[in-house]
């Protein structure tokens, strides 16, 4: 300032002076107009720190929410809503309305009743008046006719008082469609002499049931064309009792009785043939062939034998003359208190036809017999209370072709065979025992040579096939076979055991021998497959007793215990090849009691806990072949013997198996464990050529897999485990509305997972749950203060709800403005209004304190540190113009 004042006094010329004036007048000006804004500028920025973020404060210093997005709706949620589609409306129904039904129609296929007047019936027959003529007319046509004559009757009539008396042979026929002789007593209508032949065409026999009477007495012949018989009783033969043979052609049978003797429907001396016909609803209540009994030769051609009953055998048809033959039609729904449901007979030959839904209350449901042959047919849906639900065979059963299925016994629920079993085609499938045989029960010899036994399950022992004697498999299958806690998933053999190609597959066993089970010595196991069978303990594909592989393949079988290919005494490896099994225990490929001896063949890729090829505590003869590609997860994984020489020729090939611990760790831990080792090129101490035979050797570590399957929980992740070792136990899952009961080893939660289990093997465990209330929903709310005092989260705060405001953090040279939703502090968060729908973290606002420096780790807020050069320019300007001023007036006082 002083320098300008000096400045100004040197200057003569007066308006240069003036002009400086001026320009001393303008800076003064600006100098204050600059304070004052930088005043404002400064009070702008206090404010901003009370009124964080731009959005509009209401008095009580809540922030007002921001509008929504024009053309969004929202939903209760909050999530955007779809557009509302309209259904479309359903498509109702069209109805037809029902024809009307004859008022002529009748319940049993009959003529209205007789009025005494002339009445139009069905088929345009005219019932003509009941009158003694009618009656008197026919026995006179009767008397008159030459021997082989017809009878023609064209009116239903009604027999009062005794039957028709016929010595010769004669046809009955309707001249006008069906024509009813009913009876009004205990008689039979007809009562034919020895050696007649009587044929019924068109003719309907109607008894008085449940009275006696009705019906055919015959001591020669009957055919039935066209005609029928029905609701007619007597001592035996219901409907008809002949001496002679009876054929039934297109005709019906059906609700007749006999209530002391046999042939419900039908007594035949001789043959019985049927063909499209109908026997129905018979009954021999204290006698046999509730249906049809035949002395002699049987044949159904086609048509159907059904509900019928028998108090004591063959509910269907009895007949025990050989040779019957069903080559069409249908044996359904009878029943017999004794045996053979549907037929009892000699021997039957099963051309066609089905034989279905029969029972017996003993034994056959579908059929017993003696002999049987099966040719082609179905033979299913069929119960014995006790054994042979489809079939019992009291000597040889035989099957070419065909089906039996889905029947049910104590023993054989599909075939009960005492003699040998003939299994050469067809299908035996589906059939439940709930003791032995599933499928077959055999108790002589069985050949099977081609059929299918599949499907099938018995509650002990024999899922598929139970042999009490020897099998011979040279082709055919047994697969998906069950023996729920015997022996024997697909095959019981209680005597020798031979296989030579064929398939045994996919069977389960309870206890040992998920494919085949051997009980005597001598199992030669020649051809075929045995694979992917299954056993709770012992012998995943073959558990015998001395075996011999020549060639059969032993693939991919599990034993819960030890043996997964094979569980023997003993057993020579011939050819052959084993490969793929498991075992939880010793001997994954095999295990043998008391020696092995392998002249060629495979033992490959077999796993075990100890010994993954092969496991034994006798003596090991490796003469040539291959134990190669086996694992244990434990100890030995080519050979595990414990008291074991093993010999090893110059033919034998023994290279990468592994186990899971090493010769160096522990001497017992090593590829090949035994006692004794003894080669024919390696003398003791043992060298540097055993490792030829992986003695040393040790593979990877081996891990497993442990999934865990929620069930619609929330997700758990999949945990490695090392083999041998536990996994451990995940974080619950959660599902709305059920209640966690822990992991299982399977779906239906009936088996938990004790944690403390070694893993080896790749297992999935499945979530257990029970309807309860849902899991509250929880969240946690995370202070960030942002440079000032730590504040403690807020946690398990339920969904939907406010928090309380914690203590308000501190920090040098701020003051704290509240918490916010976001780091740049513009959306303040109101502990009164705002809920918690998730884990969120709040973040500290800060302005700068007065009077105070601000902090130079933070950005600042409410700053004024420009005000100094303002201020400094508006003192200087008015110093000047002032020191100006004066100045000025002074020269004036001298120059005046």
């Amino acid at each position: 300032m002083f320098v300008c004042f000096m400045g100004i006094e040197r200057i003569n010329d007066m308006k240069k002076r003036r002009l400086i004036c001026v320009l001393l007048s303008v800076v003064l000006v600006l100098g204050v107009f600059g304070f004052a804004s930088a005043q404002e500028a400064a009070e702008v920025n206090d404010a901003a720190m009370e009124i964080v973020g731009g959005a509009p404060v209401d008095a009580a210093g809540t922030r007002e929410p921001e509008p929504p997005t024009a053309g969004t709706e929202k939903d209760s949620g909050g999530e955007e809503a779809e557009p509302s589609v309209p259904a479309e409306p359903l498509a109702q129904p069209s109805v037809q309305p029902a024809e009307p039904v004859p008022e002529a129609q009748m319940e049993n296929g009959g003529p209205p009743a007789l009025t005494g007047e002339a009445a139009p019936a069905e088929d345009g027959l005219q019932i003509m008046p009941l009158a003694a003529g009618d009656e008197a007319a026919l026995r006179a046509d009767i008397l008159n006719a030459a021997p082989g004559g017809v009878v023609e009757i064209s009116n239903s009539l009604q027999l009062t008082n005794t039957p028709l008396t016929i010595d010769k042979n004669l046809t009955f026929r309707s001249t006008g469609g069906t024509v009813q002789l009913s009876v009004a007593g205990a008689i039979r209508h007809i009562n034919a002499s020895a050696g007649v032949t009587l044929t019924f065409e068109g003719v309907e026999l109607v008894g008085n049931a449940p009275a006696a009477g009705g019906g055919i007495e015959a001591a020669g012949d009957i055919t039935l064309n066209g005609a029928s018989v029905r609701d007619c009783q007597a001592a035996a033969g219901g409907g008809v009792n002949a001496a002679g043979a009876v054929t039934l052609s297109n005709s019906v049978l059906s609700g007749n009785r006999a209530s002391a003797g046999n042939g419900g429907g039908v007594n035949s001396g001789l043959t019985v043939y049927v063909s499209g016909s109908t026997v129905s609803q018979n009954t021999a209540a204290a006698g046999n062939g509730g249906g049809i009994y035949s002395a002699g030769a049987f044949t159904l051609n086609s048509g159907t034998i059904d509900g019928n009953n028998a108090g004591l055998n063959g509910g269907g048809v009895y007949s025990p003359a050989p040779n019957a033959f069903i080559s069409g039609g249908t044996i359904s729904g009878n029943t017999a208190q004794g045996d053979g449901g549907g037929y009892y007979g000699l021997s039957i030959f099963v051309l066609n036809g089905t034989v279905s839904g029969n029972h017996a209350v003993e034994s056959g449901g579908g059929i017993f017999v003696e002999t049987v042959t099966i040719e082609n047919g179905t033979v299913s849906g069929n119960t014995a209370g006790d054994n042979g639900g489809g079939i019992y065979t009291e000597q040889d059963f035989e099957i070419n072709g065909g089906s039996v299925k889905n029947n049910a016994a104590a023993d054989g629920g599909g075939v009960y065979v005492l003699g040998e079993a003939l299994l050469n085609g067809g299908t035996v499938s589906e059939n439940n025992a709930a003791a032995d045989g599933g499928g077959i029960y055999a108790r002589g010899k069985t050949q099977y040579a081609g059929v299918e036994i599949n499907g099938n399950t018995a509650a002990n022992n024999g899922g598929g096939l139970y042999a009490y004697s020897s099998v011979s498999v040279s082709n055919g299958s047994l697969t998906g076979n069950t023996a729920a806690t015997g022996n024997g998933g697909g095959i019981y053999c209680g005597g020798n055991f031979m296989i030579q190609s064929g398939t045994v597959s996919g069977n389960e066993a309870g206890a040992n021998g998920g494919g085949v089970y051997a009980v005597a010595p001598n199992a030669f196991l020649r051809g075929g497959t045995v694979a992917g069978n299954t056993a709770r303990q012992d012998g995943g594909g073959f558990y015998g007793s001395v075996a011999y592989v020549m060639g059969s393949s032993v693939t991919g079988n599990h034993a819960a215990a030890d043996g997964g290919g094979l569980f023997v005494v003993d057993v020579t490896v011939e050819s052959g090849l084993i490969d793929g099994n498991a075992a939880d225990g010793y001997g994954g490929g095999i295990y043998a009691e008391n020696g092995i001896e392998i002249n060629n063949g495979t033992v490959s890729g077999n796993t075990a806990a100890n010994g993954g090829g092969i496991s034994t505590i006798g003596d090991v003869d490796f003469n040539r072949g291959f134990i190669t590609g086996n694992t244990a997860h434990e100890d030995g994984g080519g050979i595990y013997g414990t008291l074991a020489s093993i010999t090893a020729g110059s033919g034998a090939v023994f290279a990468d198996n592994s186990a899971a611990r090493g010769y160096l760790i522990k001497e017992a831990d090593k590829a090949l464990y035994a006692a004794k080792i003894f080669t024919a090129h390696i003398t003791q101490p043992f060298t540097y050529a055993y490792n030829n035979f992986d003695i040393n050797y040790v593979g990877i570590e081996i891990e497993y897999v442990v999934t865990f399957d929620p069930q619609g929980g929330s997700a758990v992740r999949p945990a490695l485990v090392t083999a041998g070792s536990a996994v451990e136990k995940p974080a619950d899952p959660v599902r709305a509305g059920y209640v966690f009961t822990g992991w299982f080893k399977d779906a239906a939660a009936t088996q938990p997972w004790d944690f403390a289990t070694a893993v080896n093997s790749n297992i999935t465990l499945y979530a257990g749950w029970r309807e309860g209330p849902a899991p509250a929903v929880v969240y946690t709310v995370t202070f960030d203060s942002r440079g000032g005092s730590a504040v403690a989260a807020a946690i398990d705060i339920p969904a939907g709800s406010t928090i309380s405001a914690p203590a308000d953090p501190t920090r040098g040279g701020y003051t704290f403005t509240g918490w916010f939703t976001d780091e740049a502090a513009t959306r303040k968060w109101s502990f009164e209004s705002d809920t918690v729908n998730g884990n969120i973290t709040l973040y500290a606002g800060w302005k700068t304190a007065a009077g105070t420096a601000a902090d130079t780790d933070a950005p600042k807020t409410g700053d004024t540190s420009g005000l100094w050069l303002y201020t400094w320019i508006a003192v200087a300007g008015a110093s000047l113009f002032i020191v100006a001023l004066v100045k000025i007036k002074r020269r004036r006082k001298k120059e005046y």
